[in-house]
């Protein structure tokens, strides 16, 4: 009994330090999106990273991946570039990308920082400095949310939705080049999705302008592509196509956009480049249809 009434008395304060520091999380938790500070900033950012966006993004790859398995190809012609072009194809993981676009909302709810950090009125700035003053959006990782929201909506064939989304991004992320060079790229493709040729055209003439980062280059090959393939500029279209298939994931998807090379390769009458890329295809071990069509081309 004695030794049961010690242990209590011991465990006593360090409940009332556990109890005391939910309190206090939950306090910090509660209004840290108003202040901001380096503090609020970077648990903001864990937080929705490893949280909220984690499960989002795992349920986005898991449908993009459902997509690319259940996707028919008609192999006679010559294929489009993004699978989701197809009604059929565009339902196929539509609860995954559904749960992307939930947590996404989720995640800009609970941890968007808009409010301006407090500074000196005296201290001479930098440029970098003066860019992250003139920022809308304060938390370092919500561009994320934003970006996996089009992706979803853009694999889920809501093309309009997607393009409402990725124009929203560009105004929200004006001052931040690495953001939206990605998201106009992004912005273009559901150009070519909807059949825009020239509004597809119109925006990455104007992107020749901007300074491009390395991720938004990958993006900007993959709609140029996509662009050209749209438009029947084959030999504009190879040397996009073939960044793009770096860039792409997954043995199904890149052996599928290898077996458009080489339709691309044979159109433009260089069969020795169209017999490699078909290669490339057969050793992916793509699915039976796919690796048929790729022997009888």
């Amino acid at each position: 009994m004695g030794k049961s009434v010690v242990r209590h008395n011991r465990l006593k304060p360090w409940l009332c330090s556990m109890v005391f520091f939910i309190m206090l999380l939950a306090l910090f938790v509660s209004c840290s999106t108003k202040k901001n500070t380096s503090a609020t900033r970077t648990y903001h950012a864990l937080t929705a990273h490893y949280n909220t966006l984690y499960n989002g993004e795992v349920a986005y790859l898991d449908g993009f991946e459902a997509q690319s398995k259940g996707h028919k190809d008609n192999f006679n012609e010559i294929l489009p570039m993004y699978i989701c072009t197809n009604k059929s194809t565009a339902s196929i993981g539509k609860s995954n990308f559904e749960t992307a676009i939930t947590k996404s909302e989720k995640a800009i709810k609970v941890h968007s920082i808009k409010k301006r950090p407090i500074v000196s009125g005296n201290k001479k700035r930098t440029e970098k400095e003066k860019e992250f003053l003139a920022r809308k959006e304060f938390n370092p990782y919500m561009y994320h949310a934003w970006l996996m929201m089009g992706d979803a909506q853009f694999q889920k064939g809501e093309f309009f939705e997607a393009a409402a989304t990725y124009n929203y991004i560009l105004r929200l992320y004006s001052t931040q080049p690495d953001v939206t060079s990605v998201a106009k790229a992004k912005l273009a493709r559901c150009y070519v999705a909807l059949n825009w040729p020239y509004d597809a055209e119109d925006l990455l003439n104007k992107m020749k302008r901007d300074s491009i980062t390395r991720k938004g280059q990958k993006e900007v090959d993959n709609t140029k592509a996509g662009y050209y393939v749209l438009t029947h500029q084959y030999k504009e279209a190879i040397p996009h196509l073939k960044n793009a298939i770096k860039s792409t994931r997954g043995k199904v998807p890149k052996a599928r956009l290898n077996f458009l090379l080489a339709q691309l390769y044979h159109e433009t009458g260089r069969d020795t480049m169209a017999y490699k890329a078909l290669s490339r295809v057969i050793r992916a071990n793509p699915p039976y249809e796919m690796a048929f069509n790729a022997r009888i081309m």
